[in-house]
């Protein structure tokens, strides 16, 4: 019997690919796109969002996905951090090209969809150190293998009860892309997912994606040597992977910092670090251990990953404190917080 194609692929391909991340499109990895949208994000379970993205804006390549971001943009002064919305997010191949997606929904998916993600998103303020920070983070339940034989359907759905909304807050949006489009709607019946009677429209969210690494959310804040920056190496964070290890980037140059291990990011969470403005906790401190920073401003802790069963599609939150003496009156930053997806 002949093998298929795209399972050839598969198999040639996902064992070489390494730790990455990305942003669609390209060309808004390190700048704002021109336009905001809060578009389904504060809307309630009477709404539905598809965005498609092509397979050359996806990089002309298979990938495993296991997270993605949003980078927050407007927000109202008087809201505080974060915002918090239920979601599902479910992912697909799409069956049309992203300038000809349909109003039924259901039209526009092929192939199985896979609900990598059922629960609440933390919708964070911009940053006022680092505006093009993509904050809002959310981490897969479970990988998701993008074969890039077609585009990338992602299906938004509010899940909390339904109510009004808009309430000014926006995330990076591009409205000129066309390598990516969108179709949204509201159920005109009332409350309930709605199934048809989308529109459609250009472009689409700016995301980042993760594949295999430690996926930054919220926001550091700034010491003697910038934003202190959280990142993994070792290998990806697979069971087993006894080699997998916490980086910290840009900390105070020979100095000490804390690595903080805990289980959740829910309320009451973030906590705002007092005398150290823009300072934030944003996960519960279950391990805390130290590490020396060299300097260059890197300093590493290792976190084994056994290869047991309670682990698997497990999270883990971490994130770095640094001595920082003249930084603030506190005399400490911290880097974002930092999720680690087991697979």
């Amino acid at each position: 019997m002949r093998i298929p194609d795209f399972v050839l692929l598969l198999v040639l391909t996902v064992p070489a690919m390494g730790q990455e991340s990305f942003v669609v499109p390209k060309a808004f990895a390190t700048k704002n796109a021109a336009s905001t949208s809060d578009f389904p994000f504060t809307y309630t379970n009477y709404v539905r969002y598809q965005q498609a993205i092509d397979v050359a804006t996806m990089g002309n390549k298979v990938r495993i996905l296991d997270g993605l971001s949003f980078r927050p943009r407007r927000w109202p002064t008087q809201q505080n951090s974060p915002f918090v919305v239920t979601l599902s997010i479910r992912l697909s191949l799409s069956a049309n090209a992203v300038n000809q997606l349909d109003g039924t929904y259901g039209n526009n998916v092929k192939g199985k969809q896979v609900e990598v993600w059922r629960g609440p998103v933390y919708f964070h303020t911009p940053s006022q150190n680092s505006p093009t920070e993509f904050a809002t983070t959310i981490w897969f339940a479970k990988s998701y293998v993008y074969l890039a034989t077609d585009p990338l359907l992602i299906d938004i759905v509010p899940l909390d009860k339904c109510a009004g909304g808009g309430n000014g807050r926006g995330s990076d949006y591009d409205r000129t892309s066309t390598g990516m489009g969108a179709v949204l709607g509201k159920n005109k019946a009332g409350c309930g997912m709605p199934t048809t009677g989308g529109f459609r429209a250009a472009g689409g969210f700016v995301i980042k994606f993760f594949s295999r690494l430690v996926m930054p959310h919220g926001r550091g804040c700034p010491g003697s040597n910038g934003v202190p920056v959280i990142a993994s190496s070792g290998g990806g964070p697979a069971r087993g992977n006894m080699n997998f290890k916490i980086d910290l980037l840009n900390g105070a140059k020979k100095s000490v910092a804390a690595l903080t291990l805990g289980f959740t990011r829910a309320a009451p969470y973030p906590i705002k670090l007092p005398a150290a403005p823009d300072c934030w906790l944003w996960n519960d401190i279950i391990v805390l251990t130290g590490a020396a920073i060299d300097a260059t401003g890197k300093a590493s802790v290792r976190l084994p990953l056994p290869n047991i069963a309670v682990l698997a599609d497990k999270a883990l939150f971490v994130q770095w404190a640094v001595h920082d003496r003249t930084a603030n009156g506190l005399g400490w930053t911290a880097s974002a917080g930092g999720i680690v997806a087991i697979r």
